[in-house]
């Protein structure tokens, strides 16, 4: 099936989005007049946050937006790398009205506000961590889904990875994925090779293997109910799901050079590898895909 692209046309004002936008400015440097945008996988939140740079009372015109429109919006908005962004949280603190109050501040302040239901906290946090990744403040939306008491670091690596572990949503949960695999790299990667063997990446990893066995647990009670002569749709896609988990746990060891006790448990797994014969080989395949998956890191 061919797909269909859709083309659209917006006129706007040169010095409206080059004042709202570093990337708009850098693109309408020199003597171009046009922008073509390729890849925008959202066109409706594309329109609308270049519609907003023309609002000078965002927060009146976002409220009438539901979470996962602004949710989309907000992401626009890194896309387009908005500027004036430090600036309005400082204006913002000493209830100043400027005109260049007009950034993701906003976005996250409605965010913060605003009730969400189960579903969306996916979406949220898929955002919220993605904007935290680029150095963004957004400690007030986390204590939404986070306790005010202080945690250790390792509650909320394991609180954030349980979130991306039970989601159902494809497309949220893709972005959940690499985002937290962004963030724990960079954790790796800045920490101490001096430090005592109860360090916190030390730490870190034992919640990734307490995360592991609690998904191999489940897959293999899921792949139990597969070996009888009915099979659900429901198991097949949770047995899929239970297996992405522990590929991508298994990404995320490797990337921290962790996964050796990950081949030792499953390779211990005796009981799954009885029941790999009576369940069918398109089901069996993913459990196989783990198998590879270890022998390719």
């Amino acid at each position: 099936m061919a797909e269909i692209r859709v083309k659209l046309l917006l006129s706007v004002h040169r010095t409206v989005v080059e004042e709202k936008s570093s990337l708009f400015a850098w693109k309408l440097s020199g003597q171009h007049h046009c922008i073509e945008v390729d890849e925008c996988e959202d066109v409706e939140s594309y329109v609308e946050t270049v519609g907003l740079m023309y609002c000078k009372e965002l927060n009146k015109r976002l409220i009438k937006h539901s979470v996962s429109q602004v949710l989309g919006i907000l992401k626009v908005m890194t896309t387009l790398i908005f500027i004036f962004f430090f600036f309005f949280l400082i204006q913002l603190q000493s209830n100043s009205g400027s005109s260049h109050a007009w950034s993701h501040a906003y976005s996250l302040y409605y965010l913060e506000a605003v009730p969400w239901v189960g579903e969306e906290e996916e979406h949220v946090m898929s955002s919220v961590l993605r904007l935290q990744s680029e150095g963004i403040g957004v400690g007030p939306v986390l204590k939404r889904v986070m306790s005010d008491e202080p945690k250790p670091a390792t509650d909320t690596i394991s609180h954030v990875l349980r979130l991306v572990l039970h989601s159902n949503e494809e497309k949220g949960r893709r972005e959940m994925k690499s985002t937290v695999l962004k963030l724990l790299k960079g954790d790796n990667n800045n920490s101490n090779p001096n430090t005592t063997p109860l360090t916190s990446v030390d730490l870190c990893n034992d919640t990734i293997y307490t995360l592991c066995r609690t998904c191999l647990g489940s897959l293999l009670v899921l792949f139990r109910q597969l070996a009888q002569p009915e099979v659900t749709q429901q198991v097949v896609k949770q047995m899929v799901l239970e297996a992405d988990n522990m590929l991508w746990l298994l990404d995320i060891l490797a990337d921290r050079r962790a996964a050796d006790e990950y081949a030792v448990m499953w390779a211990n797994q005796q009981e799954l590898a009885g029941l790999h014969p009576r369940v069918s080989i398109v089901n069996h395949h993913y459990i196989s895909c783990i198998t590879a998956g270890y022998l390719l890191v």
